[in-house]
């Protein structure tokens, strides 16, 4: 079963997320910050990232920099949660979901992410 990891600093859009897609079928982890995301990102090695751009703690783009460090999981796909203009074309970036969002376009970018 393919693991996914959302990072988001909303706990009730990172429950929401994970109670959806654990009914498609995914085990889905969730962080609440940048540096609780990057730790269980190195612990537990997920299929793919659901990451927000706007995190408590740091920028998405800051999580993708620390991120990118991380020999073990720095080619895990990312899937970047965006309302804010101007974080397009990050490096690390592999699908960009703009919010809102329905819960069909998050699983097709997850299953166009992971192999």
């Amino acid at each position: 079963m393919l693991s996914i990891l959302i990072v988001d600093d909303d706990e009730d859009v990172c429950l929401a997320l994970s109670q959806l897609l654990a009914m498609e079928g995914y085990a889905a982890l969730s962080a609440a910050s940048g540096g609780q995301g990057l730790r269980m990102l190195e612990q537990h090695k997920p299929g793919v990232v659901v990451l927000d751009y706007a995190l408590g703690d740091m920028t998405g783009e800051e999580f993708l920099q620390r991120k990118a460090a991380l020999a073990q999981v720095a080619r895990v796909p990312v899937i970047l949660m965006t309302g804010h203009a101007g974080s397009e074309g990050l490096a690390g970036v592999d699908a960009q979901l703009r919010k809102p969002f329905r819960l069909e376009e998050l699983v097709a970018l997850v299953q166009r992410c992971c192999p």
